[in-house]
């Protein structure tokens, strides 16, 4: 009888040898990739297999393969932002492939360094021309019952009101705006709730674009993105102006930001301060534009005494307003012997804000002291003025600022007083003061 063989082992694929297309579905499916993120990570991997003239495989990705495939990029008139993403793509395939064993790690990839940022925004005056042009336009939007007129301008007045990027605005349901004219939505780029308020005139217009014609969204876009761009920029033309779709979110947190400096990012719904960069005109800023009113049905600005604009009173100011709104009822929390440490975290404000807005309002007679200032701390901060006058311009917090230079944030503030750049009467919060 023949003896029976053990069955042979089969042989392992080399993993390394995967094609880079099938290594790219891999990644995708291991992870929460966007559709748009996912089709650019495959032009991606068109385009350098196109530059290397071959098929490529996970272990042929190299950081000398990268490198000149980005300087190549360069030479052809690419722009740095675009060179920076692929950087951005090429490292994460690196790095999942260098997990696995497959290729080597992306430690000596070509670093793009990207130009300062300078962001313009249409003015108040443009801004209302712009409006006056979507209000005369002509037509109707393709393959609807919509007016372009009453389509655009009730656009424009909720990405103004809201500071909404146009993936939100196009995606806006009717039931997303509430009856008291709150609009509640989670921000598809950074899963973020925001709610905003509608003012009544964008209300009024969002209602005529629904009587017109309801939808399952408020603005349909019938065509594709390019003729739709080109609808509205053909309305830009009509009123003088230049710009596109993007400028409108930059006018909205600008002219936020000329009214109350600080308020921009939590306008944007940002976690950083790194919107100042991105969507503050500081043109704009320089220029010391006076603050705008609602837009629309707009009243005349009355010019302020001497010519001089007055200076954009404290962030911390809107917490004692809010507090202000709630007095009757932290008196009876204060009466029943609540703890005002407990408050203050109830209502959301800092203790410190808590304790000067009870003393103010001659609620409680004691206040915490601060500690005497420092004075080492003092000449440190004298050493550092040209940075903290900068710092102060750009907007920055007490705390930030405090931070950055090394010392306590009450020293900072005593130092901001001796030297001018804060009255004695502003009230010491986290936000930016005003600066002389």
């Amino acid at each position: 009888m023949k003896r029976r063989e053990p069955p042979r082992k089969l042989r392992q694929p080399d993993e390394g040898n995967m094609p880079l297309g099938e290594f790219l579905k891999l990644y995708c499916m291991e992870r929460d990739v966007s559709t748009a993120y996912g089709y650019n990570m495959r032009l991606a991997v068109g385009q350098i297999q196109r530059f290397a003239e071959r098929r490529l495989r996970v272990r042929d990705l190299t950081s000398e393969l990268v490198n000149d495939f980005i300087q190549s990029l360069l030479e052809k008139g690419r722009v740095k932002s675009t060179a920076k993403y692929q950087v951005g793509i090429w490292r994460g395939l690196m790095k999942a492939g260098h997990e696995r064993g497959w290729c080597e790690p992306p430690e000596h990839l070509r670093r793009v360094k990207l130009p300062q940022p300078n962001p313009k925004a249409w003015t108040r005056a443009e801004f209302e021309k712009l409006l006056a042009a979507c209000q005369q336009a002509k037509g109707m939007v393709p393959r609807t019952r919509l007016t372009r007129a009453n389509y655009w301008t009730s656009f424009l007045l909720v990405a103004y009101d809201t500071g909404m990027r146009l993936a939100d605005l196009v995606a806006l349901k009717p039931g997303d705006i509430s009856d008291e004219g709150l609009v509640s939505v989670v921000q598809s780029k950074t899963g973020r709730t925001i709610c905003r308020e509608l003012q009544p005139l964008t209300l009024e217009y969002v209602a005529r674009t629904l009587a017109e014609e309801r939808r399952e969204v408020i603005w349909p876009m019938p065509m594709n993105r390019s003729h739709w761009s080109r609808d509205f920029q053909a309305i830009v033309w009509q009123a003088g102006l230049t710009g596109s779709l993007k400028r409108i979110r930059k006018t909205a947190v600008m002219l936020v930001e000329l009214e109350r400096p600080g308020m921009a990012r939590h306008f944007l719904g940002h976690s950083t301060d790194s919107m100042w960069r991105h969507y503050v005109d500081m043109g704009q800023v320089g220029a010391d534009v006076p603050p705008p009113p609602s837009v629309g049905e707009s009243q005349p600005m009355p010019s302020p005494k001497g010519g001089k604009r007055k200076r954009a009173r404290p962030i911390r100011y809107s917490v004692m307003d809010r507090l202000d709104a709630r007095r009757s009822e932290i008196e009876a929390w204060i009466a029943a012997g609540e703890c005002k440490k407990d408050m203050a975290r109830r209502l959301q404000v800092s203790r410190d804000a808590f304790y000067q807005w009870l003393a103010r309002r001659g609620i409680v007679e004691s206040v915490r002291r601060r500690p005497p200032p420092d004075e080492q701390g003092m000449r440190l901060l004298d050493r550092h003025i040209l940075d903290i006058r900068r710092m102060l311009v750009e907007g920055k917090s007490q705390r930030a600022i405090a931070k950055e230079i090394g010392c306590h944030r009450d020293t900072l503030r005593l130092w901001l007083i001796r030297r001018g750049f804060l009255r004695k009467d502003t009230d010491p919060g986290n936000g930016p003061e005003s600066a002389s």
